[in-house]
């Protein structure tokens, strides 16, 4: 904070001229230990969902924990990284293997953004993309501020089901009348973040948000059925059984 004092110096008991005059007291260094963040906390550090922006304020303090309440002396350097640590969290339950050279499409660790409100505090922000476990520091000139590196690991969860990252697993190409196939489905969010809670997120969506076909094609003029099956009852999410049995037309 910035003070302003009424300056008033005596002599024998008697004030000097002119030595009366306001006199502003402006923060000192910045003692990065002493600043600290607002809106991290437990529930801040748990409840991260893959692709959203999260955000935050860093405050400057001074060495005699004074807060800063204008842009600090230039050069002053605000950080915000997420290290990845695992996650262990997250493997495909059927054992699918994981994206390709997914840190190099989403990032492994992520540096966020820092930008000054211009009254000693920082807006912040951090933008996870792989469902998993970090560790989240906040770094002023380098060195860290109050509770840095954060005890708890921040935790990002994958975001909404989106059909098109989903994978198949044992699928085949040549079936046989009457007898039963199974397949297998790993249902990842858009960031290809394998999912567990399928069936929670199938049963809060509409009733056809988890629906198969499969259209039998033939130059036969006897079997012509365009749909064999399907499944509109929500199923297990995870896999599916079918059984084909060709219809005369």
């Amino acid at each position: 904070m910035t003070v302003e004092l009424k300056n008033d110096i005596t002599l024998q008991w008697e004030e000097i001229t002119g030595s009366n005059y306001p006199l502003t007291v402006q923060p000192g260094a910045i003692d990065p230990q002493l600043c600290f963040t607002e809106g991290v906390d437990q529930t801040f550090l748990e409840e991260f969902r893959a692709g959203t922006t999260y955000y935050f304020t860093t405050v400057l303090v001074d060495i005699f924990k004074n807060h800063l309440i204008s842009n600090p002396a230039e050069g002053t350097k605000i950080e915000i990284k997420a290290r990845y640590l695992d996650h262990d969290d997250w493997p495909s339950p059927i054992n699918v293997p994981d994206l390709k050279q997914w840190q190099q499409v989403f990032g492994k660790d992520i540096v966020g953004i820092a930008s000054s409100n211009n009254d000693g505090t920082f807006s912040s922000q951090i933008t996870l993309y792989r469902a998993g476990s970090y560790e989240l520091s906040v770094l002023v000139n380098g060195a860290h501020v109050t509770d840095s590196p954060f005890a708890t690991q921040l935790k990002v969860r994958p975001t909404d089901l989106y059909a098109p990252a989903c994978v198949m697993k044992d699928v085949k190409t040549e079936m046989t009348a009457g007898v039963q196939v199974q397949f297998e489905i790993q249902t990842r969010d858009f960031y290809s973040n394998s999912k567990k809670e399928l069936m929670d997120e199938i049963l809060q969506g509409p009733s056809d948000s988890l629906k198969w076909e499969v259209t039998y094609k033939s130059s036969e003029s006897n079997v012509n059925r365009d749909s064999l099956f399907s499944s509109e009852d929500g199923g297990n999410t995870n896999n599916g059984d079918h059984l084909i049995t060709l219809v005369d037309k």
